[in-house]
């Protein structure tokens, strides 16, 4: 059974593989528009075509703004294009050919050149509403902004300016079927509408009603058809359509949580807005989609701050916290400055309805504080964990309690304390399993308590314990506990003087951490392989075959923090 990330990653290898194999059977070309809008998964695809495009003929276009950096790197078959204003000599020759039917006398062909500015939307938008209002004095008539141009052309469209002010608030691109349903108007007088928005070239239209889909010809058509509605007004047409999306969507089926919340912000309805947010967040945390989790949760906090304050909101506002933390510990790691904030935040929530710090709080801000080498503060944290998780907690909460005890007790140097915790931790574990990634404590004590059992002279029980840990998360199906744990069981191995298990070892969680896209099991992973090698060959010499590349070396397993999702109980 495949993981949510390697499920996403088949889909877009599988994406990719087909756009390249039917481009291998008859040459194609993509042409993808304003790509600074696009969400992370699509920048994937992307990049993944980028990268592989000179292996077919295939041509993809891709229309940015400046500020936009691409995630992948300049290829040989790249070019990169700077678009700059057209001069007015361009200008001009645009103008002629747009009212190639109508004789425009140079004064009315300055002022377009003039007000223009190069722009090349600009230039067409200007130049169709003089034509279509044969204008004599250009200095008055010809708005002197493209947003004063594209409103002036919209005024003239009658009844179908009502239709592009509902379509623009579902979206530049938008359907029949929903812009029926909230219009409320009868097929004849939509479809007149639409007809009129296309023969003006501010739509572009594929298919026939009701299957058709529309596309307005640029985003600042859609905005200035937008701004022309009343804020009373846009909130009903957002709200009706959230309404109508939810209808819509069949049982089981993707329902776009975000979108339905997104409609229900505009709508001015926040503490649904924030449900469905949150929703989002969490259904693409369980694809993988760590980014785009991230960012639904950091609109559904937005949302909440929207409401009056009171305890209920601020609990949630902490839990929203707990799941960015979560979310940007897979994504970046515990040592990020993001994921800090994260759960200190969640910390200074809980001030204000909990007089003790809540275990899964204490336990990201733990993981934090260990995985950036502030000892102290792991200590502190850890002791209060211990002391929160008492009995009547659930066992598995316990468990991660007394586990990172053992862990701080590791790195502080208190290696018979860390032993009796981490020992505590496997007793208590009564197989509960819950989290993103089903981390799970006594596989994580057991690795430990290998590297504690070697540092005490008792090379016979580390072995045990690394080789039950190794079983466990294998039997259990972990491949995150696995790429976590490995570390200290290579460290075990390499003692042991097992070089080529712990390098095999180091083999698997690369292997992993790149199917998960894990840059913290990454690096443990190099790490490791590298220390193998380089433990082999001070024994035994230089073998063939033998260099790898890693990012860096360091002697110690690096730790593998408790997930604070365990704990929020």
């Amino acid at each position: 059974m495949l993981s949510p990330e390697q499920e996403r990653d088949r889909l877009l290898i599988t994406l990719a593989a087909w756009t390249l194999g039917s481009a291998r059977t008859q040459p194609a070309v993509i042409v993808l528009e304003d790509l600074h809008w696009a969400d992370p998964s699509t920048l994937a695809l992307v990049g993944m075509l980028v990268e592989q495009c000179a292996t077919a003929p295939l041509f993809v276009i891709i229309t940015a703004r400046p500020e936009f950096i691409p995630a992948w790197p300049l290829r040989a078959h790249h070019s990169r294009l700077t678009l700059n204003i057209l001069s007015d000599h361009e200008v001009r020759q645009m103008i002629e050919g747009i009212a190639a039917h109508v004789k425009l006398n140079g004064e009315v062909v300055g002022a377009l050149t003039h007000r223009s500015s190069g722009v090349p939307l600009f230039v067409e938008e200007l130049t169709r509403l003089v034509v279509d209002q044969e204008v004599k004095s250009p200095l008055r008539d010809i708005p002197a902004t493209l947003s004063g141009s594209l409103l002036a052309r919209l005024d003239r469209l009658g009844e179908a300016r009502a239709v592009a002010e509902t379509a623009s608030v579902i979206g530049r691109d938008f359907d029949y079927r929903m812009l029926r349903t909230v219009a409320g108007l009868p097929d004849e007088k939509l479809g007149t509408g639409l007809k009129t928005l296309a023969d003006a070239d501010l739509i572009y239209v594929r298919g026939v009603p009701p299957d058709a889909v529309y596309r307005f010809k640029h985003a600042l058509v859609r905005d200035a058809a937008y701004e022309l509605l009343l804020r009373s007004r846009r909130r009903e047409l957002h709200a009706a359509i959230a309404t109508t999306i939810q209808k819509s969507v069949a049982p089981g089926v993707n329902s776009h949580p975000e979108l339905v919340a997104y409609h229900l912000g505009e709508a001015g309805d926040p503490e649904q807005a924030c449900k469905f947010w949150q929703r989002a967040g969490e259904d693409s945390a369980a694809q993988a989609a760590f980014l785009e989790s991230e960012e639904h949760f950091r609109h559904a906090i937005a949302a909440l701050a929207l409401l009056p304050k009171n305890g209920e909101h601020t609990a949630h506002e902490m839990q929203l916290q707990l799941a960015v933390g979560q979310v940007m510990v897979a994504s970046r790691g515990y040592s990020a400055p993001e994921t800090a904030a994260a759960y200190a935040r969640a910390r200074s929530l809980s001030k204000s309805f909990d007089r003790d710090l809540p275990p899964a709080v204490m336990l990201g801000l733990w993981a934090v504080a260990l995985t950036r080498g502030d000892l102290n503060g792991a200590r502190e944290l850890a002791d209060c964990a211990l002391e929160r998780c008492a009995a009547g907690s659930r066992r598995i909460v316990q468990s991660w309690a007394h586990y990172v005890q053992g862990q701080t007790g590791f790195f502080c140097g208190d290696l018979c304390e860390a032993e009796t915790h981490l020992l505590r931790s496997i007793e208590l574990y009564d197989g509960e399993r819950s989290g993103a990634f089903s981390q799970n404590p006594q596989v994580e004590s057991l690795a430990v308590a290998g590297s504690v059992a070697w540092l005490l002279g008792r090379p016979a029980t580390a072995a045990d314990r690394v080789s039950r840990a190794w079983k466990e998360a294998h039997d259990q199906n972990l491949p995150f506990e696995i790429a976590f744990v490995g570390p200290w069981i290579c460290s075990v191995l390499i003692w042991c003087g097992e070089f080529k298990s712990a390098f095999e070892t180091a083999e698997e969680m690369l292997r992993i951490s790149t199917e998960h896209h894990s840059s913290i099991c990454r690096a443990g992973a190099d790490v490791q392989g590298i220390r193998a090698l380089c433990a082999e060959q001070q024994q035994s010499g230089p073998r063939p075959g033998a260099a790898r590349t890693g990012r860096q070396f360091c002697a110690w397993p690096a730790p593998g923090p408790a997930r604070t999702s365990d704990l929020a109980g």
